[in-house]
């Protein structure tokens, strides 16, 4: 049985394992779990330094250090996950130790505060651009998610320009879901990234009606993908994307997106695209 230290847990997710029980691994990758209750995903484990409100997360220095390479050796699909005292066990051979983890809650800035701070990011559309050069430059999108992209921006920025409302934009998103390559597809993760920023920032800053998302609608997707979206319905954040809302200068935001970037080949550049999307639409529609 091999332990390794827990670097952070977010706090919904330690909510989740205090309440409930019954878990599995729904799915299992070099890097990465997924714990699913009943079918349904509630959870992730994954080796980085980006915290999550809704995962586990491990350092991949401690993970090498205790000579794991890929999770996939120690644990398969359909393991019992039980969780007891500071200890998280998986299967038979591997087991995570929680009792030094720090715990994740975002520190989000007053509300009226956020609010300044998008007023005065100066040019998104600029940023938006350069994070897309920056993308292709290094390889991260493929044709596909390039058209699907350049579509989703002209649809969103007409929209903005009439100041369309939440169902208009609701329903744009809603026929997105599904398309594009991948175990979360590329449409999937720039849906997120603007539903995860709209649903915390036009809420407090306007008392907009969050977005949603059906359940029908989450099925023409993955599983891990639906996971993604009701994160984002429920405006969960990762670390990065708290640091890309509190800053006051749209050049501040770059380290923090690339830290996005480094989350899969092409899923975090089109999630922080939809960070930054989302923002333009706030901005221009709704503030």
């Amino acid at each position: 049985m091999k332990r390794v230290p827990v670097y952070s847990i977010g706090w919904i997710a330690r909510d989740i394992l205090s309440r409930e029980r019954g878990f599995r691994v729904h799915s299992v990758f070099p890097k990465s779990i997924y714990v699913e209750l009943q079918g349904i995903i509630v959870y992730d484990i994954f080796v980085s330094r980006i915290r999550s409100e809704a995962g586990v997360t491990i350092d991949d220095t401690d993970l090498f250090s205790t000579g794991i390479r890929d999770l996939t050796r120690y644990v398969s699909k359909g393991d019992h996950v039980i969780f007891h005292g500071d200890l998280l066990k998986l299967g038979e051979n591997l087991e995570l130790d929680l009792g030094k983890a720090s715990i994740y809650i975002p520190s989000m800035r007053k509300k009226v505060e956020i609010c300044r701070n998008i007023y005065s990011w100066g040019d998104l559309d600029t940023l938006i651009k350069k994070i897309f050069n920056i993308a292709i430059l290094i390889d991260k999108l493929h044709s596909e998610e390039i058209e699907i992209l350049d579509n989703m921006l002209k649809t969103i920025y007409q929209l903005a320009r009439i100041r369309g409302d939440s169902e208009k934009l609701k329903e744009i998103l809603r026929k997105c879901i599904g398309l594009g390559r991948g175990l979360t597809p590329s449409c999937d993760d720039l849906v997120s990234g603007i539903v995860t920023i709209y649903n915390n920032i036009a809420t407090a800053c306007r008392e907009e009606k969050p977005i949603e998302i059906d359940p029908e609608d989450l099925r023409r997707t993955t599983d891990i993908s639906a996971y993604i979206l009701r994160n984002a319905v429920r405006g969960v954040l990762y670390e990065p994307v708290e640091k890309i809302i509190e800053v006051r200068e749209s050049q501040d935001a770059i380290n923090p997106i690339m830290d996005l970037i480094s989350i899969g080949h092409s899923s975090g550049v089109m999630f922080s695209l939809g960070v930054l999307v989302g923002l333009s639409y706030i901005r221009s529609a709704i503030l």
